[in-house]
């Protein structure tokens, strides 16, 4: 079991400019991929109703899942210096093993959370799947199944190092922003956007994408925090 603090760090290999440099380009091209996925879906299918949910999501995953596990792996790769076909095997490994369980746990909770299992089931289905592929995959390509990082990732709300807040950072805004999302689905306003999962999807979609933003800025302002202790304890 994971215990204390864990210090953030960024690694120790290249200067610290290299670091957020590289964390930057990552989060870059993880924002192309998304808006990249976004564009796949047909027009036919954008308008924000229940008859689109479902295709609309399915073209959406099939290019952004492959595609962020990608980024998450090469950048991984890339830090840790080790022979590529163990790297790449843990990582999907850890993809293959936890994008399902992390998409039953979000039906699971759609079920908590009220949605009918017989009327809304399948829906909640691909909510789940969505939100996995936002929230679980790309920690899983990450960290693998190393269990204590797990841990330390959303138990303990501790990344460490920019592989680990490149993919938690967007995984809390997207969780959050799913949930900010579900709030107008229970109002009675009659407008096609509100019925489950459309307005949640789209939050949890928006979420993923301020992460991938704010990560960058955050990193920075952790590094900056870390060097004003270490010049306090110095004094």
């Amino acid at each position: 079991m994971p215990h204390g603090r864990r210090r953030f760090r960024l690694g120790s290999r290249v200067p610290l400019p290299i670091k957020l440099t590289q964390l930057l380009l990552r989060q870059a091209l993880l924002l192309g991929v998304t808006l990249l996925a976004l564009s796949r879906i047909p027009l036919s299918l954008r308008a924000p109703n229940a008859a689109n949910i479902q295709p609309a999501l399915r073209h959406f995953l099939v290019w952004q899942l492959p595609l962020t596990a990608l980024v998450h792996i090469l950048f991984v790769m890339l830090h840790e210096g080790r022979p590529i076909t163990p790297v790449i095997k843990r990582r999907l490994e850890g993809i293959a093993a936890t994008w399902p369980l992390g998409a039953i746990l979000f039906f699971w909770l759609s079920i908590v959370f009220g949605v009918s299992f017989m009327e809304q089931g399948v829906h909640s289905l691909h909510w789940g799947l969505l939100m996995s592929s936002l929230v679980v995959a790309p920690v899983g390509a990450v960290v693998g199944l190393d269990a204590p990082r797990w841990q330390y990732v959303f138990a303990h709300w501790q990344p460490s190092g920019g592989d680990e807040l490149s993919a938690a950072v967007p995984a809390y805004a997207a969780t959050v922003g799913a949930f900010i999302g579900a709030f107008p689905t229970p109002l009675d306003w009659g407008s096609e956007w509100q019925v489950w999962p459309v307005s949640s999807a789209i939050g949890g979609v928006f979420g993923y994408i301020a992460g991938l933003v704010a990560a960058w800025p955050v990193a920075l302002a952790i590094r900056i925090e870390q060097n004003k202790k270490r010049r306090t304890i110095a004094d």
